[in-house]
């Protein structure tokens, strides 16, 4: 896995992996469309291209390491290069969707060559409970708010900076309905916050 992470990646950009990424991970904008963006981004501007819907597709960041691409007004994809501690890039993907007033994300991690690797080995997602205050996993009713919270949407956004950063927010509480207004106190006001580490994403504050 390594080899396959280090091969080819000294000097490597987004706008490369973006110009090579496969059609399955954007079906919305074809090759020819992202090339559209990257050329754009070489003429130091955030462009658009028209998706395969006859919409509008458009770079919302671009730089040489990240590049939030906006396929749709209901989708979004960032595509991040972090860089391994015994070098070489690694890829990370995150696909967010926006479901009325909800938005979740999902997030995987791939080579430079855009082979696909396990999310475990470079992040444990965040759990239920780590949404919650501290003071909530100590009170008695926290079972019930558990209890509705089957269904859950968490949105996943790269920190500003280039700190290679991820915020994790729960973004479904409203999706609860009345009977979860009391147990609003009980999540947390601010997103958990990663760091990249140059081996894994590592939770700022707590065991992860």
């Amino acid at each position: 896995m390594l080899a396959s992470l280090a091969a080819g990646a000294t000097g490597i950009e987004v706008k490369d992996v973006l110009a090579t990424m496969p059609d399955s991970l954007m079906p919305l904008i074809s090759q020819s469309g992202r090339q559209d963006l990257i050329d754009f981004y070489e003429s130091g501007v955030l462009g658009w291209t028209t998706n395969r819907l006859g919409g509008t597709g458009r770079t919302l960041y671009f730089d040489s390491d990240r590049v939030t691409v906006m396929p749709s007004g209901e989708s979004s994809l960032d595509i991040i290069l972090l860089p391994l501690k015994k070098g070489g890039k690694l890829v990370c993907v995150i696909k967010s969707v926006q479901m009325g007033e909800f938005r979740d994300s999902r997030i995987s991690f791939y080579s430079p060559r855009w082979e696909p690797l396990q999310t475990e080995r470079f992040i444990v997602l965040p759990g239920f409970d780590d949404f919650l205050e501290p003071s909530a996993l100590k009170n008695d009713s926290v079972g019930a708010l558990r209890a509705m919270s089957l269904l859950r949407f968490v949105s996943i956004a790269p920190t500003a900076g280039g700190s290679c950063g991820l915020e994790f927010a729960y973004t479904s509480f409203g999706n609860l309905g009345p009977d979860a207004e009391p147990y609003r106190h009980f999540m947390k006001k601010a997103p958990l916050r990663y760091v990249w580490n140059g081996r894994r994403f590592k939770l700022q504050s707590g065991k992860k």
